[in-house]
């Protein structure tokens, strides 16, 4: 198992560079930290909203500035305001844990003067988090939110409304359940955490690696083949992932070379990945957050949704099939090369197809047993580890070398 990270540029970072320095080194215990904590409250059970949504959040946002300290190009300066914001970050979500029980007993908060300070920083690191993770649009967005909430007595007409006062706002986002501790956090906090952390040790342990093969063997030589290839992969992947960004980062790293290395465009590579990859947030049994929101706001079971997403999911897929099989034959693009396409009797073997029928088997049946999509992800990520130091030397020697 190789452990490695993501900069912010999103290149992987080798455990082994990252603990090179003390920033590293904490950035690496931040990390198992909030691997630990996810896994933990998956198995045991959650903590109460306030404390669930508060660490995860607190850690997450002072991984990510910490990180961004160690980039090569950060000045003395820079790094220093990262530290800065990282600690910042770890205080004010950290402040939560303190006065759970007051935010929970009284139904009408009143903010106290440190926590409009609090709360003012946190939203300003939230809205650069998200910048800096997904670009501008969704902070600007939010910001027009906020100036509409802060102003609608300046607008006149229907639009209008007599507006709130900035303290008012700041104290229903930070210690409020409707603002930065809403809904959405606690789905960040409590599934798509667990199933991000899945997707990272399928891919460290091998077994993504083998939907890549199978893929290439079922669609590898037909025309437009390492484009379907990437459909195929990303319909497999996403199965068991539901993220576009974490789809396009795993299957994307080697269809998207090989699609350009056999003479694709990369533009269509590009648009055949990110279509594939975004078709993983509908296709059952673990989508994206989307579906679990729908399930929330519907109060219907989660398998009822999945049930629901089967067929459109299946004719999504087909339909990028098609486009792809319709577009390789107008512009002869070439299949993959013989040398290219593994031998399935390296592929169908125990030690590859084994590991990856036990998880998504243990996945499925204990989806299908009643258990929480949190619970199942843990058993699956369990069975996946242990699978794979079972299916390997247990010497010392190779031991380390597969533990990275």
């Amino acid at each position: 198992m190789n452990a490695t990270l993501d900069d912010e540029d999103g290149s992987a970072v080798s455990l082994r560079d990252l603990i090179a320095t003390p920033t590293g080194r904490l950035i690496a215990v931040g990390v198992l930290a909030l691997a630990a904590f996810h896994l933990a409250t998956a198995w045991l059970g959650q903590f109460a909203p306030y404390i669930q949504r508060s660490i995860h959040l607190g850690l997450a946002l002072a991984l990510l500035y910490l990180s961004r300290s160690q980039a090569a190009d950060t000045g003395l300066a820079r790094r220093g305001a990262a530290i800065g914001a990282a600690i910042l970050a770890a205080v004010a979500c950290g402040y939560i844990l303190f006065v759970e029980e007051r935010l929970v007993r009284d139904f009408m908060t009143v903010a106290k003067s440190e926590e409009i300070l609090l709360g003012t920083l946190l939203l300003l690191l939230v809205l650069d988090g998200a910048r800096r993770t997904t670009g501008p649009v969704l902070p600007l967005l939010t910001l027009a939110i906020l100036g509409y909430s802060f102003g609608g007595h300046l607008i006149p007409g229907t639009w209008g409304h007599p507006g709130f006062s900035l303290s008012f706002l700041l104290e229903h986002l930070y210690l409020g359940t409707e603002g930065i501790w809403g809904s959405v956090t606690g789905l960040s906090a409590s599934l798509v955490a667990i199933f991000i952390l899945f997707g990272a040790v399928m891919l460290a342990t091998g077994t993504a690696d083998t939907f890549i093969k199978i893929a290439i063997l079922v669609a590898g030589r037909s025309p437009g083949g390492a484009a379907k290839v990437a459909t195929f992969a990303s319909a497999l992947f996403g199965m068991l992932n539901g993220a576009a960004v974490a789809n396009v980062a795993t299957t994307g790293a080697f269809t998207i070379p090989t699609m350009k290395r056999l003479g694709y465009r990369p533009q269509f590579a590009g648009a055949v990945e990110a279509t594939a990859s975004s078709g993983g947030q509908i296709t059952p049994p673990i989508m994206g957050v989307g579906a679990f929101v729908m399930a929330e706001m519907l109060a219907v079971p989660y398998l009822e949704i999945v049930y629901a997403a089967i067929v459109p999911a299946f004719l999504f897929y087909l339909c990028v099939w098609i486009s792809i099989d319709v577009e390789a034959r107008r512009e002869n693009m070439r299949a993959y090369d013989t040398a290219d396409i593994p031998d399935w009797r390296e592929v169908v073997t125990w030690r590859r197809i084994g590991p990856l029928g036990l998880t998504v088997g243990v996945l499925l049946l204990s989806l299908f047993r009643g258990n929480t999509p949190v619970l199942a992800a843990f058993y699956a990520i369990a069975t996946n580890v242990v699978l794979y130091l079972l299916s390997g030397d247990w010497r010392p020697a190779a031991l380390r070398t597969r533990l990275g």
